[in-house]
């Protein structure tokens, strides 16, 4: 899940040699429209109601998105890595003891987490090493 949209990440998957790697991007989607690229919003306000998620902005709640996603699938845990503002929401529904979020260091996801806690176990990162590092620790 990521706020930005589907044109730049599949451009950014394709261009690292990713793309085979995820089986979907959720996003804004983006067309191309008389040469321009379009964003549209993930959530199409035509067909469903707004999220009403306070944290998020309305054209995507990534905590309803994950919500939704995980009530089609069964996991014993998730780890969700996250930076942004916009990543707080899903944390607050990730379960204590067998969820990771795995947190940028001094980013505003951790600077929310400092301040309003979650359920999840933590670990901070900085870089995309210390990813590796941490998936090889915790699976």
């Amino acid at each position: 899940m990521d706020a930005n949209n589907t044109a730049f990440i599949d451009a950014f998957l394709k261009d690292q040699g990713m793309s085979d790697l995820f089986e979907t991007v959720i996003s804004n989607k983006a067309i191309v429209r008389e040469d321009r690229l379009v964003v549209q919003p993930f959530h199409d306000f035509d067909t469903r109601p707004a999220y009403g998620c306070p944290l998020c902005s309305p054209s995507m709640c990534n905590g309803q998105i994950l919500e939704e996603v995980l009530g089609a699938l069964n996991f014993d845990r998730i780890i969700y890595v996250g930076d942004g503002g916009g990543d707080y929401c899903p944390t607050t529904r990730m379960r204590q003891g067998s969820d990771t979020v795995l947190e940028r260091n001094n980013f505003a996801l951790a600077k929310e987490i400092a301040t309003t806690p979650i359920n999840a176990k933590l670990r901070e990162w900085e870089s995309g090493e210390d990813l590796l590092r941490i998936f090889k620790e915790i699976l």
